[in-house]
């Protein structure tokens, strides 16, 4: 075989380029919601709200995970600091990746798991990712929802993920991690009443 002229091997990287980028259907179609409001979830199904911070100077990157009931009552949550780079998006797929573990190690057949970061959890849903940083931790991910066909993933609007968020930010502040069962911490004690009386 002889050696590629500079145009031929021009013509072959973009050749490749095109295979490797073109779009890639989803091996699960992705759930958008447009609710502000945090929705409960059907009976017999925990719902788990995620969130990560990454604050830009001071503190280390952290997040918020709530498991709640189909009543809205809070089960269990674990905020807690991670090692990871200061990216956002990076911590958003530790956020997903450790809910995922956390509701499979707390044995839930049924579960739906929300984050606000819609570029994560389309990653996640992709069976390519591009991306080599976030790619071991999303794989991680997606190999939870392989083996639990009854777990989803979905993106939601911010407002209805506050609980995760004011999660992750108040282990910012404190600089230590927090764990806690259906005796929530107060700070977040009024939005997670007014969500489970929203719906």
């Amino acid at each position: 075989m002889g050696l590629l002229t500079a145009k031929d091997f021009t013509l072959l990287l973009f050749i490749l380029s095109q295979v490797w980028y073109r779009p890639i259907p989803c091996l699960v179609t992705p759930s958008f919601s447009t609710d502000s409001n945090w929705i409960k979830p059907p009976p017999s199904v925990v719902k788990v709200n995620i969130d990560g911070t990454c604050p830009r100077w001071l503190g280390s990157p952290a997040i918020g995970v709530i498991v709640r009931d189909s009543e809205g009552m809070v089960i269990v949550g674990c905020p807690k600091q991670v090692s990871c780079l200061r990216d956002a998006s990076m911590d958003e797929a530790l956020a997903i990746c450790c809910g995922l573990r956390f509701v499979m190690e707390l044995v839930f057949s049924k579960v739906i798991l929300e984050s606000d970061s819609k570029n994560v959890v389309l990653k996640v849903l992709q069976p390519r990712i591009n991306q080599f940083v976030l790619r071991f931790t999303l794989m991680e991910a997606r190999q939870v929802l392989d083996v639990n066909p009854e777990y989803c993933v979905r993106v939601i609007r911010r407002t209805a993920n506050g609980v995760a968020h004011r999660l992750a930010q108040y282990v910012v502040a404190v600089n230590s991690p927090v764990s806690f069962t259906s005796d929530y911490p107060s700070f977040i004690a009024s939005n997670v009443i007014s969500d489970a009386n929203f719906r």
